[in-house]
């Protein structure tokens, strides 16, 4: 019996779609694909050079295993030694790894090749033969020599660092979703342990709450090493022990980041251990929080991120006056008298992720895509306004000493606080979103959040 033609149309319409959907599917993978695509960005600024990156000693390293991070953001791969080419005239990209070692990608990554390290020379002295331009981070020069070439051709030798260094600081779509999520699980990790506090818990406590939280939420845990710093400890920019009772009336400090797939969050906060301020942390608490909402405001595309450092080092000095912690906000010495750190970074890979160059020369200057810190904080150590004479240069002592003798009484209701209040901040093409909000910021508000009761208590 013959198959109707109007049959066999059918089959054969049904098997072309088939096909066609198979096509469609491994195109738009190959478009979707974050790695492919920034590989194809970078061979387009290499003019179809060959590419030569390893993982194991790049320009900009993860905080705890060494990675080269320039590698994983064009590969997604993590294994240590490996070595990627990029035929730029081709476009193929190979990865060799040495037996043994897995280096599967961490995502799907159409057009990546992962082969073994002994094919890896071969390979290369073709790609030498074909490619006059060659693009290596300069102190990996030595690879040159598995093909035998060393640096007889150093004319065609370029650094490909700067290249992925200027495409990092703008994250794309996948590094934003990345980043958010991160940042999702560093808020509600704070939230909870804000609601777990209270005076006596050691800082190791509310250390060991944050990483359970970050954890159970599918974070890998800390992206670096964490702060909870307590009464004195909290006047430390730095305090990394963690490890002393908290009492009744101290602000803790915390500075975190929550890591996921491979990228992080920065944030900040300072809680009132015993769940209320006391009139003089409000007061700090205030000039730093009034301070970081303002540069926020000029976090946008078009400005330069300096304006918005600028104008947190204004807002405080406001503060610090309104409080009679300043004398005179037009000397310079007085403007950054109790500036400790500086007020924001990018994230990403990494805490403190590749700034530039970026914009033709301006480094400084806002696009969206970027994500930055912004981290205004105010410290009182007990020994601040003692050593006070010993950190300033060309000032006279008379003038010194008729600033303390006015400062010092007033210093006197501070010692022992510290306050930083932390947000990540993505440019956005009509301004900015705040990515952290998830955890609040406002004085009513984490005093009403500290009534509540965690799963810890």
């Amino acid at each position: 019996m013959k198959t109707p033609p109007s049959h066999r149309l059918k089959v054969l319409l049904c098997f072309s779609l088939f096909v066609l959907s198979l096509i469609s599917a491994v195109a738009l993978s190959a478009q979707t694909d974050p790695y492919q695509a920034r590989r194809n960005r970078l061979i387009d600024k290499t003019e179809k050079g060959l590419i030569i990156l390893v993982n194991n000693s790049g320009q900009d390293y993860s905080s705890t295993s060494g990675e080269n991070m320039n590698f994983y953001y064009l590969t997604g791969i993590k294994t240590i030694n490996a070595i990627l080419l990029i035929d730029g005239k081709s476009g193929k990209s190979t990865v060799y790894k040495s037996a043994g070692r897995r280096a599967e990608p961490e995502a799907p990554t159409p057009g990546l090749e992962v082969k073994q390290m002994e094919v890896m020379s071969n390979d290369l002295t073709r790609l030498l033969m074909t490619n006059p331009a060659i693009w290596i981070e300069m102190n990996q020069l030595k690879i040159l020599d598995q093909a035998g070439a060393g640096t007889s051709r150093l004319e065609t030798i370029k650094n490909i660092t700067p290249l992925v260094d200027g495409m990092r600081p703008v994250k794309d779509e996948a590094e934003i979703g990345l980043i958010k999520k991160a940042s999702e699980i560093g808020a509600l990790g704070l939230v909870e342990m804000m609601k777990a506090a209270e005076p006596g818990m050691n800082e190791k406590d509310l250390d060991l709450i944050l990483d359970y939280s970050f954890k159970k939420l599918g974070s890998t845990g800390y992206s670096f090493g964490t702060q909870a710093a307590s009464g004195p400890n909290s006047t430390s920019v730095h305090y990394g022990a963690n490890n002393r009772p908290t009492e009744p009336g101290e602000t803790v400090v915390f500075d975190i980041g929550a890591e996921y797939q491979n990228y992080t969050t920065d944030i900040s906060r300072t809680i009132p251990v015993s769940g209320k301020f006391t009139k003089e942390q409000k007061e700090i608490y205030s000039v730093v929080l009034n301070a970081q909402k303002a540069a926020i405001d000029k976090m946008v595309p078009g400005k330069s991120i300096n304006e918005a450092y600028q104008t947190v080092t204004a807002e405080l000095n406001k503060g610090l006056f309104s409080l009679g912690l300043l004398t005179d906000t037009t000397q310079a010495w007085q403007k950054n008298f109790w500036m400790q750190h500086g007020w924001g970074h990018h994230i990403g890979l990494v805490v403190h992720d590749v700034s530039g160059p970026y914009v033709r020369g301006k480094s400084d200057l806002l696009v969206p895509g970027m994500i930055y810190t912004m981290e205004p904080g105010l410290y009182f150590p007990a020994d601040y306004m003692e050593k006070g004479f010993s950190r300033l240069r060309n000032v006279p002592e008379s003038e010194w000493k008729a600033f303390a003798a006015k400062v010092e009484p007033l210093f006197k209701k501070y010692i022992n606080v510290g306050v930083r209040i932390e947000d990540d901040v993505l440019i956005t093409p009509s301004g900015n979103e705040v990515i952290t909000k998830g955890v609040p910021k406002e004085i009513v508000e984490i005093e009403a959040l500290m009534k509540q009761k965690s799963r810890f208590n």
